[in-house]
């Protein structure tokens, strides 16, 4: 699944809805550290709205919901680094920089496998025609 080709305008469309979410998700994170499941709240809206985005850059129709589950099933995978994002939190300023730089990578790294698998859903769309 590493092996996706994009064309460079999926690609660029790509980039441009992945690094812009994950820039608001790294300000929210990093403001919002010390204020336990605060930044969530603010967080899975971004990201959903990332999810719906990507999808469209494939011609999937997405509602808001599915992007739900969708952002539900990903952030299963990152339970791991959401825990030292928790226990990191309460120090001031270095669990500001923590929480953002984990928040961020978690969001790049999941939009980038949506992206993937939007495209092989596409391709798997277009052999069934």
């Amino acid at each position: 699944m590493d092996n996706v080709n994009f064309s460079e305008i999926e690609k660029s469309k790509c980039n441009k809805i992945i690094h812009g979410a994950t820039l608001a998700v790294t300000a929210i994170s990093g403001g919002l550290a010390q204020i336990p499941g605060s930044d969530a709240a603010v967080i899975a809206p971004i990201q959903i709205g990332m999810i719906v985005s990507l999808a469209s850059v494939f011609n999937i129709n997405l509602t808001k919901s599915s992007a739900g589950a969708v952002l539900a099933n990903k952030i299963a995978e990152y339970i791991g680094r959401a825990a030292i994002k928790t226990t990191l939190r309460f120090i001031p300023g270095a669990g500001n920089i923590a929480n953002a730089v984990i928040s961020a990578s978690i969001t790049e790294k999941m939009g980038w496998s949506i992206a993937k698998d939007f495209k092989n859903q596409s391709i798997l769309e277009e052999k069934r025609d």
